[in-house]
């Protein structure tokens, strides 16, 4: 029988994810002056990792840790509700000739749900020299062990009962996930010519991975790989226009072991079920091309992609068993700009699109094959248009001084589009004909007065199934798994939030030369998800208001800062993502109840 190493994770927990991981677990980037001490951070209570695909944190490697102007050594402190705490130091050493830098940072989190405890070692390192006054090396570094532990999904009546209970299959089979992971990147750029109007970006990189993960099986995985990418970059006058050239490849290659077990209430069992070898290789290769057609009027951009991949799966308990998988597609784009006015541009962009599946989304949820032979890429044809507007009046207004706004409309055709379902806790993958999207993107930012900035931005989605239809694999009313063949045309998309509203308001006042006060207010509104592609059912929607106050002050070579703040005010319950087409109608994943946090943090500067 053919073990699944599924995936489950909605585009929202994605994005929520990432900031929490940013800001809170790897990163813990401190000011300018002392790597971006952050006066109101995240609370963590507003994520919770339900994928198996994802470990306690996951690896963030960003060159923004070398972003520091000063040599400082500093201490973070970060609490909140939930058992939450993130502790750590981070030392920055800046010379003439090189930056430094390295921190280490632990953090523990019980979790606002039942079984949903976690916590991560974080290790980042960041080296930047300059080898000539005309080039850069930088060398980066990130490491990550921990584990967490899988709540699962709820049903609409168990939802209902107690949003913040675990699925009891869950807590009976212990899923959790415990991994290692770890990257580094080197990174060599340099200009060259005459006018210094040529350059080269040349990058390598390195990835290593060690999981444990306890779902339906027991699986522990081993998997590294390896990444090299290179551009050559090129600015010309002809006459008093100029083009931007670029070309450049990557290739990114990734074995991967993996053994398959019983899973005996969260330990291994003793006898192997299953053991494969995979082998991902993705190769790309891009150009563009940026004109000025009418100086500094108009501007005409052209790129085009080629991808590659190829997939590579071996059962070694049965040699006999192998399978491979290729996709390739070229990709163009042609895009225009028009500044109307100095401060005004109209902007349209038009596109090919190509996404190949994931090795873990090939995974066939026959076991007579290795690979599912019927799931295909994912091709899409994208057009927008749009307008933005910038303007900072140089009168020294006190009010309205700062101002702008982007508003955008987008279309979207996706033809085989790759959609999840889940069978008690396995996610699988198959492809929906055709999808169209379209909608619109607002956003605003308006200084109101002397320091005090009020931001909009509003998305409005809408995306239905124009010709789908698929074998769904359902439980019927005794809990039986059963195939129906279903006609999905004319459903809307589930997981996709038609309207999702953010408003902020924040002010900062100085206080002498030495102390900072700021404060943030904010609200956001997100409508319903349906949750399957037959639209059963939806989720509620919802509002959030949250409020952060902080401070930073800087005495001699001490900088001190701080922050407190509360997530969700009014206690709203809410379903935050779904998992899309449960068979046993487990979609519903809560998202945080009200919950508190602060941050002291602590540096000296020299």
């Amino acid at each position: 029988m053919i073990r699944n190493f599924t995936k489950n994770t909605s585009p929202v927990f994605l994005t929520i994810l990432f900031l929490v991981s940013l800001i809170l677990g790897n990163a813990n980037l401190f000011s300018q002056e002392m790597m971006d001490l952050d006066s109101t951070p995240l609370s963590p209570a507003n994520s919770q990792n339900e994928s198996d695909e994802e470990g306690p944190a996951g690896i963030v490697l960003t060159d923004k840790i070398l972003d520091f102007s000063e040599s400082s050594i500093a201490l973070f402190n970060q609490f909140g509700s939930f058992g939450f705490y993130n502790n750590g130091i981070n030392i920055a050493i800046k010379t003439d000739h090189y930056r430094l830098f390295t921190g280490y940072g632990y953090q523990n989190y019980n979790g606002f749900r039942a079984h949903s405890n976690q916590y991560s070692h974080n290790l980042n390192f960041g080296l930047e020299i300059s080898p000539s006054s005309n080039s850069s090396l930088k060398i980066l570094g990130s490491f990550v062990e921990g584990q967490i532990k899988l709540p699962g999904s709820l049903t609409k009546s168990e939802f209902e009962q107690d949003p913040y209970l675990a699925d009891p299959r869950s807590i009976d089979r212990d899923d959790k996930r415990i991994s290692t992971d770890g990257r580094v990147d080197i990174e060599y750029e340099a200009k060259f010519g005459k006018l210094l109007n040529n350059g080269i970006e040349i990058s390598t990189y390195g990835t290593i991975d060690f999981t444990k993960s306890a779902t339906r099986e027991y699986r522990i995985i081993n998997r590294y790989g390896f990444g090299l990418s290179a551009r050559y970059m090129n600015t010309t006058h002809f006459g008093s226009r100029s083009n931007d050239f670029s070309v450049g490849g990557e290739i990114f290659t990734q074995p991967e072991r993996t053994e398959y077990y019983d899973n005996l209430g969260g330990d291994k069992g003793d006898q192997i079920e299953q053991l494969t070898s995979e082998k991902t290789v993705n190769t790309g290769l891009y150009l563009s091309d940026n004109f000025e057609i009418l100086r500094e009027k108009l501007f005409i951009l052209l790129t085009g992609r080629y991808d590659h991949v190829v997939y590579k799966l071996n059962e070694e308990t049965v040699p006999s068993r192998s399978d491979r998988k290729t996709f390739d597609a070229i990709t163009p784009k042609f895009a225009l700009n028009y500044n109307l006015l100095p401060l005004i541009t109209f902007y349209a962009s038009f596109s090919l699109g190509f996404e190949s599946p994931a090795d873990k989304q090939l995974d066939s949820p026959d076991p007579f094959y290795l690979y599912n032979p019927d799931l295909k890429a994912e091709k899409s044809t994208n057009f927008k248009v749009g307008i933005k507007r910038s303007r900072i009046r140089k009168d020294s207004a006190l009010f309205f001084e700062k101002f702008s706004y982007t508003a955008s409309f987008f279309k979207t055709r996706i033809e085989n589009e790759i959609v999840p379902y889940e069978v008690f806790g396995d996610v699988f993958y198959r492809n929906a004909t055709k999808t169209n999207r379209y909608g619109l993107e607002m956003e605003t930012r308006l200084e109101i007065y002397k320091d005090l900035t009020f931001a909009f931005s509003y998305t409005y989605s809408y995306s239905i199934y124009d010709s789908y239809s698929a074998i769904s694999i359902e439980t019927d009313s005794t809990g039986n798994i059963v195939q129906v063949n279903r006609d999905f045309s004319g459903n809307k998309e589930p997981n996709v939030p038609e309207n999702n509203l953010y408003l902020s308001l924040s002010y900062k006042h100085a206080i002498g030369k030495k102390i900072n006060l700021s404060g943030k207010v904010s609200y956001q509104n997100i409508s319903g998800l349906w949750v399957d592609d037959a639209n059963t059912d939806n989720t509620n929607s919802y509002d959030l208001l949250n409020a952060t106050v902080g401070f930073d002050m800087k005495f001699g070579h001490i900088k001190l800062s701080g922050a407190g703040g509360i997530n969700n005010i009014f206690n709203k319950i809410y379903a935050s993502y779904t998992t899309t087409n449960s068979a046993n109608k487990r979609f519903y994943n809560p998202g945080a109840p009200r919950n508190y946090f602060c941050s002291l943090n602590i540096g000296f500067l020299f």
